[in-house]
């Protein structure tokens, strides 16, 4: 449901559908209604964020179930169902954004918890915003949602082997989205253990709770620009206190592109604005091969 005021567009969300939804599923597998009342409360802490990449949360009815947000045009996840890949420009633009919001949060001792290609939504200023926490305590667990297991950092699975949890898993996290939007929705056929999993869910799983260290990107997609790559490599290592320092320490190579508009957005929000809808349907369009990029076919802006 789509308002304007003051020449602002807005969505409305209404929750209480999805509480009523579960009900019977919830007291099936003795879970409280409490737990998805939780929402809300996420809900109402991201209203009290003002950052230009996190998604703006304007107001919240708790007990009506309206939630009031910023409109926004798409997601990442659009781009990658849709079988196309973000270019390195714009994987520059998108990392340099969510590190921005990233940084926005650990300051304020928050930890986003779902950084994932779901989770970056694109505005109509062609500006990449992070939405939808999981926890926002950093001393609390991160539940493994069926399906998510791609995007899960080892420690939340072997905290005693990779270390605490902490900020340092969303930058894990989304450098796996930036790598998967660079490569493709089956850029899991790069990873030995999951290419040829029958059920690639719990062969995620594995990987991530493993001591094998991630391929090096430059591997992964040849010709990928120094920067990238070593960005990417340092977010991806699996015990925690190997990673940056924190969100900064990545932040500081790509400020000179954090102001730029992303070039991908553009068909996105053309979309948008057509359909009037926040979350664009995927399509069943084939996906591209995601083999070895060569230096020829690298992918671009």
């Amino acid at each position: 449901i789509l308002a304007e005021k003051a020449e602002v567009q807005v969505a409305l969300r209404y929750i209480n559908d999805a509480i009523d939804t579960y009900t019977q599923l919830i007291e099936k597998f003795g879970r409280t209604r409490e737990r998805l009342q939780n929402r809300a409360v996420l809900y109402e802490k991201m209203a009290e964020f003002n950052h230009q990449h996190l998604l703006q949360v304007y107001a919240l009815e708790a007990n009506e179930g309206w939630i009031v947000m910023e409109l926004m045009q798409g997601s990442l996840e659009t781009i990658i169902s849709n079988g196309k890949r973000v270019g390195v420009k714009d994987a520059r633009r998108l990392l340099a954004h969510a590190l921005l919001g990233l940084n926005y949060l650990h300051s304020r001792k928050c930890i986003h918890g779902l950084v994932r290609p779901s989770n970056i939504l694109f505005h109509v200023t062609r500006h990449a915003k992070l939405s939808d926490f999981e926890q926002i305590d950093s001393s609390a667990g991160i539940r493994v949602r069926k399906g998510e297991s791609k995007y899960l950092a080892p420690e939340l699975l072997k905290p005693e082997e990779f270390g605490k949890i902490g900020p340092a898993l969303d930058l894990y996290c989304l450098a796996l989205t930036i790598l998967e939007s660079l490569m493709g929705k089956h850029f899991g056929q790069s990873i030995i253990g999951v290419n040829d999993a029958i059920d690639e869910e719990n062969a995620w799983l594995r990987w991530h709770s493993s001591p094998e260290p991630f391929p090096p990107t430059s591997e992964l997609i040849q010709g990928l620009p120094s920067d990238i790559s070593s960005a990417l490599d340092g977010m991806l290592k699996k015990n925690v206190t190997e990673r940056p320092a924190g969100v900064n320490a990545v932040l500081s190579a790509f400020k000179n592109v954090s102001r730029e508009k992303i070039d991908v957005a553009k068909t996105i929000v053309a979309e948008g604005q057509q359909s009037r809808t926040s979350r664009p349907s995927p399509t069943d369009a084939p996906a591209q091969p995601i083999s070895f990029y060569s230096p020829s076919t690298n992918p671009g802006p």
